[in-house]
């Protein structure tokens, strides 16, 4: 029998190993094959997306800091009422931070703390290493 992955080339691997692993940094040329195929199978709801200003390359990239935030403030058993309140945010900061609404939301200021919050400072290093530019975007 054959595995559904036999005809499956090595740059789709590459994005298939990414997106497994869904707290791994996932680097520039990586999500560039992931927004290449993305752009392939969706067409035209790929391309009225980006007209409208969403940046796949940064949504790909991020994802591994949206679901590290998010897995790990449920792993502490707080909503997000509760981290925001913590934080003294509006509760639509931290969502942006875990992936859910959008990254023109997410304040680079806020982002830090709510690391520190959630005690993420090593992985949020390695993170910030590899995503200068995002960061940079979020500072500004």
């Amino acid at each position: 029998m054959k595995n559904r992955n036999d005809n499956v080339d090595g740059n789709d691997q590459r994005i298939l190993k990414s997106l497994q692993d869904k707290s791994g940094i996932i680097d520039e040329k990586t999500a560039g094959l992931i927004v290449a195929r993305m752009r392939e199978v969706l067409g035209t709801v790929f391309s009225t997306a980006e007209n409208f200003g969403v940046n796949a390359q940064e949504l790909v990239r991020s994802q591994p800091l949206f679901h590290t935030c998010k897995v790990t403030r449920e792993k502490k058993r707080l909503t997000v009422k509760e981290a925001a309140t913590f934080l003294k945010v509006p509760q639509y900061r931290i969502k942006a931070i875990e992936g859910d609404g959008g990254c023109s939301l997410i304040r680079a200021d806020i982002l830090e703390r709510y690391i520190d919050f959630l005690d993420l400072g090593v992985f949020f290093s390695e993170w910030k290493r590899a995503n200068k530019d995002i960061l940079a975007h979020w500072k500004a």
